[in-house]
């Protein structure tokens, strides 16, 4: 007897949010693709949505695709456009004709009134599909993982590496699971504990710590089927909410005491390793000098650390510039600014002109601008594509953008907050990499695959609103955490979840 194919329900809403930004994300600033359009352009990424695609075609379910949105990291997402998103998605869930929900979620996204929109958005679908129909979840690594969400979904997953070169096969794993649920050969049951404290940069998952860390949640995965996932959430360090810090989460089949035990070993293993998880950067004087003794051996790629875009940050700092101007260094470089203004400017004389102009510090509040005299080189729209392998085949937007060629500099000045750690950014707008001693990105872990064999990274320490220093900003909803906070660590309290409610609490 052919079983009919399972339908499943799919969407996406994804962004990371900055509680100290003052750049607001609008609805500008997503991408939205509705239907059989969000298959069609996501089929042949490397996204999470590529990932559902792919399992859904090799287990043979089929697929209602029903609304994705994604936009850059930035401030807090305007409210309407959340809650027409929310109302939208609502309202392809009451239309039924499906077994279950496949979502792609950051985790990390504020709007100006939810500190927490993923768990209201999956609060909202349960409500309307009930308890028989299962919910699954991919999430990034940096997300805040909160009991709302695990409450209302039945399995919840994250990158398990950071540079993130797992979001594929992550879109398969969420999916993969949802199948599973709705064949009755898992029954999923997820422990999920927090640990009070920040990491402070050291926290790339090829590398250190978390290499291991990562290592022996692995190795706990394979002693047996009883455990199906573990995720550890290293958390987006710009959310001033409540519960803020390191989560994890194990999902075992059926088993509430391996994952609880499962979870507090990790947790305690996490904390142990508080102070092993700071980073320490060469300064940008530090950088050049270095560049400039080894210049033979480039082009390099610099972290802008401060005014990460990937990070949050807006984009807009002219710290290397200034430095380069001051000292008259004479390093080929290409240095990206966000800056719709000087983009208008630049576009008004035309490519060709010569112009004088004030570029940078537009947004961000410690920091200003830096006057230059250069020549238009190019305009464009901003637009391309991914290379990879981050995100490989997906649309990058840099808003419209004007290359100004700045002594032996390139300035490209883009009039959005674009993403900047893949090379086709620059090469999209006539900058070739390879011409230059090194080029800027906004960008501190993803970068290092993308330009891998292109360019040699160095992560450069740089103020702004993405540096690894909790002491530099506001906290109040997170406090107390460490290290702003002397924290009288205990075992973690674990909540189990199982059936979609809170059974007990360890």
């Amino acid at each position: 007897m052919n079983r009919r194919r399972p339908i499943i329900l799919i969407g996406q809403l994804s962004t990371e949010s900055h509680s100290f930004s003052p750049v607001k994300t609008n609805a500008s600033d997503f991408t939205v693709e509705r239907g059989q359009d969000l298959v069609e352009r996501n089929q042949a990424t490397r996204s999470k949505l590529s990932g559902f695609i792919s399992a859904a075609r090799r287990r043979n379910a089929h697929l209602i695709p029903a609304l994705s949105a994604s936009a850059r990291p930035g401030g807090p997402v305007v409210q309407t456009f959340y809650d027409e998103f929310k109302s939208e998605i609502c309202k392809n869930a009451r239309a039924g004709g499906f077994d279950g929900i496949a979502l792609d979620l950051h985790g990390a996204m504020l709007t100006e009134k939810l500190d927490d929109p993923e768990g209201d958005l999956l609060e909202a679908l349960r409500q309307i599909v009930g308890d028989q129909i299962p919910i699954a979840a991919g999430f990034d690594l940096h997300g805040h993982i909160t009991g709302q969400i695990l409450k209302n979904a039945d399995f919840c997953t994250a990158y398990k590496e950071n540079p993130h070169s797992d979001i594929f096969e992550t879109g398969e794993r969420t999916f993969n699971s949802l199948l599973d649920i709705l064949d009755g050969k898992i029954n999923p049951v997820t422990a999920f504990g927090k640990v009070p404290m920040l990491t402070r940069g050291n926290d790339e998952t090829t590398e250190g710590p978390l290499r291991d860390l990562h290592e022996y949640a692995r190795a706990l995965q394979k002693k047996g089927p009883a455990i199906i996932d573990i995720s550890i959430f290293n958390v987006h360090p710009f959310l001033d909410v409540q519960d803020l810090g390191q989560a994890v989460v194990a999902v075992t089949n059926g088993d509430p005491k391996m994952a609880a035990e499962t979870v507090t070993d990790i947790c305690g293993r996490l904390w142990r390793l508080r102070d092993d998880l700071v980073d320490h950067y060469p300064s940008i004087a530090q950088t050049i000098k270095r560049i400039i003794k080894e210049r033979d051996k480039g082009p390099y790629v610099l972290a802008d650390m401060g005014d990460r875009v990937l990070g949050t940050a807006p984009g807009d700092s002219t710290a290397i510039l200034r430095y380069m101007l001051e000292n008259d260094t004479p390093l080929r470089a290409a240095i990206p600014i966000t800056d719709p203004n000087a983009v208008d400017a630049a576009v008004d004389a035309g490519v060709g002109a010569k112009i004088t102009l004030k570029v940078g510090g537009r947004f961000t509040p410690s920091f200003d601008p830096v006057e230059v005299t250069g020549v238009v080189l190019y305009l464009g729209n901003g637009e391309y594509i991914f290379q990879g392998p981050f995100q490989a085949g997906v649309r990058g937007s840099l808003g419209r953008t004007a290359v100004l060629q700045v002594k032996n500099m390139v300035l490209l000045l883009t009039a959005k907050s674009g993403p900047t750690q893949d090379p086709a950014a620059f090469s999209s707008q006539g900058i070739n990499i390879k011409d230059l001693d090194f080029v800027v990105v906004k960008s501190g872990n993803h970068f290092k695959i993308s330009f891998a064999g292109i360019a040699i990274p160095i992560n450069v320490d740089t103020p702004g609103l993405s540096v690894f220093r909790p002491s530099e900003f506001p906290f109040r909803k997170a406090r107390p955490f460490y290290p702003l906070d002397q924290i009288d660590y205990s075992p973690t309290k674990v909540s189990v979840f199982t059936g979609r409610r809170l059974e007990f609490s360890k």
